[in-house]
């Protein structure tokens, strides 16, 4: 290699090659704009605060329908606390004047389809968002919403949204206590629609995004989805104070009912082949939903009966949890025959 001359390397100093390169900072949001530095030196003045800002990188989306409500206790409702959910995925709703920060919006949804895309709420999903006791439930209410079809029209003669299931749709219990749903949350205190003691135990409860019901007790009514291959539900128990979930398979070659839905509990087993042992069943309590049987069966699946057990649809047999066997479903239930071998006389 040639070494260098001193005339080369005069040349290649004098030479823009070592001059500071122009550049751009990154924009941090599609609402912020970082105007470039100059290219040259051109005294062409910065974009100003008024210049339009560049086209955003993706697609704007749709404004979220916002309404205010004034309370959530039924005999209270006012013409101007209806709702609109039709056909939208998501509604602001405002316990507080609209302007005022010191309680956040709450944000409405309905459920999850496949590839957990937000589905819209039903066409007609119109009328009043509400507190419905339940002392059945474990949680003691539910926040539901009562569809009217006009914002006059007779809230008693009305009916519960549902999911796709058949299950009443509401706002899960544990993030009531929580900043998302704060707004409500004031709302079920100042009206006194649930207690101090009330709302400090749903902070136990888990910030579940699916719609399982939660379980404290054996008898204890909850809604179940006759068509489902594998539900779940939330147990929750003072013998273990924890809360877990439990799923539970009802059929292994794809469920033969496309629709149908109920109420059951969970209950110790009396037929004679479990006597000894702890095996914990499922009764049917009501029928919600008739189900309904796919075509080209080619067998008969036996279909849940008022006062029976819930059977396997294509085994036939009852649908039981053995807790002498080692399974996630027998840890999770142990906590409830615990506390029901306690509450037995004599205990």
């Amino acid at each position: 290699m040639a070494p260098l001359s001193l005339a080369s390397l005069s040349s290649f100093f004098n030479s823009t090659a070592l001059l500071p390169r122009t550049w751009s900072l990154p924009r941090a949001s599609p609402c912020v704009y970082f105007p470039s530095r100059p290219t040259s030196t051109s005294t062409s003045p910065l974009p100003s605060p008024s210049s339009p800002s560049p086209r955003p990188r993706s697609r704007p989306r749709g404004r979220t329908p916002r309404k205010q409500i004034s309370t959530l206790d039924p005999d209270r409702l006012q013409p101007s606390d209806f709702i609109d959910l039709s056909t939208h995925c998501t509604v602001g709703i405002w316990t507080v004047p609209r302007g005022s920060y010191a309680v956040p919006k709450v944000l409405l949804r309905y459920e999850l389809g496949k590839r957990k895309l937000r589905l819209p709420f039903p066409s007609g999903a119109r009328g009043f968002l509400y507190y419905a006791r339940d002392p059945e439930l474990a949680e003691g209410g539910q926040v539901r919403f009562r569809i009217v079809p006009t914002p006059e029209g007779a809230f008693e003669a009305g009916q519960d949204l549902l999911f796709r299931n058949g299950m009443p749709w509401h706002i899960t219990p544990g993030i009531l206590p929580r900043a998302p749903a704060a707004g409500l949350a004031r709302l079920l205190l100042r009206d006194g629609l649930v207690t101090q003691e009330q709302f400090a135990a749903w902070k136990s409860f888990p910030q579940m995004l699916r719609h399982s019901p939660v379980v404290t007790r054996f008898g204890q009514p909850f809604s179940l989805s006759f068509s489902v291959t594998m539900p779940g539900i939330w147990v929750r128990t003072s013998t273990h104070g924890r809360v877990c979930h439990l799923r539970f398979r009802l059929s292994t070659a794809g469920h033969p009912f496309t629709r149908g839905a109920g109420t059951v509990c969970l209950e110790p087993s009396s037929l004679p082949e479990h006597a000894g042992s702890r095996v914990v069943v499922i009764r049917v309590l009501e029928v919600l939903e008739p189900v309904e049987s796919r075509t080209g069966l080619g067998f008969t699946p036996p279909v849940p009966v008022v006062g029976e057990l819930l059977r396997y649809p294509h085994s036939g047999r009852p649908v039981e949890f053995n807790l002498d066997v080692s399974s996630s479903a027998a840890y999770n239930l142990k906590s409830l025959w615990d506390d029901y071998a306690k509450s037995k006389p004599g205990a």
